[in-house]
């Protein structure tokens, strides 16, 4: 059974009271832990209660002269989190995003008074520790001198500025590398990452995501006051222009990025099912030569959703895959999926699902990384499943996508030669 409590719904446990946590009026009165909205997911069955909070700052927000900070900030806090909540048998994980950053929390039922309790003392007050800073920084900065200088790591940069400052304030870089560069974090200091997490960790700004059985003592102190739901953010949809790009790159491989963008009226179902059949059809059995890897996912870029493909080929194969990617698309929009193909479809999408369910912890992180605010995500009844995975529905919303955004990186001269150019060895 699934509730959406809107707007201001404390998450503190009415159980029993321990060493770390308050009275209700207390806690109220004192330090309020009130989120913004609250989804619960009742479980039956569910070994774990697991939390999602999602926040509204990530890496694009760090302050100037800072990048890197927020992600940083999220290592320590998720070693320093680990280690308080493993004596009770749970676990920590933080992921900051360019738009958001996610905290998930999965702890015994019974344990939950306790947990949550070290959880709002970890975001909010816990002293930073200055040994993991040192540790974490150094880490992130052996990652940075690996990667230095990967082809990938410059196309994504061109890429995510392509396919997303369109919908983006100006001032928000969609390229900002999220665990930011190697003379940024040298200057990071304690105090900074203080301020950073005062920004950033504001419970009563977070979207929270609760998956617990119908007797656990996460759902004892829920309450449920009426309040507006909050105002859904249109699209700027009128700034999309379709475009194609080419990059000359000497390099050994080349990339291709393609975007779409998903327009608000669809339901994320329909969006997600669009996203797993145009994977299917460029990821047949048998992958073809040169084809390295093709991706397909949904991507957000400030309120706007964008479905996006991107592919690394044989320079040689470039522009034959950007057609089939392209034709993979017309296929969708104009071919109807019925009979035992739109059953097959279906129950694809269904077991993926379903996998991803059985963990609580793995659900929460999908359901945070593909939330809006019309609750995407959340499970609709089998009623509206059946028709937003309809055959009919999904031809229409790729039918209904404007063009593309094209963007295609590495060797022209390779590329116009075609398949084989790279020549022998």
């Amino acid at each position: 059974m699934m509730r959406v409590l809107l707007l201001g719904l404390l998450l503190l446990s009415a159980g029993a009271a321990t060493a770390e946590s308050q009275s209700h009026d207390q806690h109220r009165e004192q330090d309020p832990t009130l989120v913004r909205t609250l989804h619960v997911d009742i479980r039956p069955g569910a070994r774990l209660s697991t939390l999602a909070l999602v926040f509204p700052e990530g890496a694009r927000t760090d302050p100037a002269g800072q990048p890197g900070a927020t992600f940083l900030l999220g290592r320590i806090l998720e070693a320093q989190g680990t280690a308080a909540l493993l004596p009770l048998g749970g676990s920590l994980s933080i992921q900051v995003e360019p738009g958001e950053t996610r905290v998930t929390m999965a702890v015994p039922h019974m344990q939950w008074p306790t947990a949550w309790a070290r959880l709002q003392t970890l975001l909010r007050s816990d002293p930073l520790s200055d040994a993991i800073l040192t540790r974490e920084r150094q880490r992130r900065i052996d990652e940075l001198l690996f990667q230095q200088g990967a082809p990938v790591h410059t196309f994504m940069a061109q890429w995510n500025r392509y396919a997303q400052a369109w919908a983006l304030p100006p001032e928000l870089d969609p390229a900002r590398p999220v665990g930011g560069t190697m003379d940024g974090l040298r200057d990071l200091s304690t105090a900074t990452l203080e301020a950073r997490r005062r920004q950033v960790f504001q419970i009563d700004a977070a979207q929270a995501l609760l998956i617990a059985p119908p007797d656990a003592p996460a759902l004892s102190g829920l309450e449920e006051p009426i309040r507006d739901p909050i105002p859904t953010v249109r699209t700027p949809i009128e700034r999309w222009e379709p475009s194609r790009e080419v990059i000359d790159r000497d390099l050994t491989s080349a990339w291709i990025g393609v975007a779409w963008v998903i327009p608000d009226e669809a339901h994320w179902v329909t969006a997600d099912f669009l996203a797993h059949r145009l994977h299917a059809l460029l990821n047949p059995p048998l992958p073809e030569p040169g084809i390295y890897r093709t991706e397909v996912s949904l991507t957000r870029a400030g309120p706007a959703t964008l479905l996006t493909v991107v592919a690394t080929v044989d320079p040689g194969v470039t522009y034959r895959r950007e057609r089939q990617i392209l034709d993979a698309m017309n296929q969708v929009a104009t071919e109807p999926l019925q009979g035992l193909g739109l059953d097959l479809a279906q129950r694809r999408w269904k077991s993926a699902t379903s996998l991803r369910r059985m963990d609580p912890r793995e659900e929460a992180l999908w359901m945070a990384e593909h939330w809006s605010q019309d609750y995407g995500g959340l499970l609709p009844t089998p009623e509206a499943m059946a028709v937003l995975l309809s055959g009919d529905l999904l031809r229409e919303l790729a039918a209904f996508l404007a063009g593309p955004r094209i963007l295609l990186y590495g060797p022209v001269p390779m590329m116009e030669a075609g398949p084989g150019s790279r020549g022998p060895g």
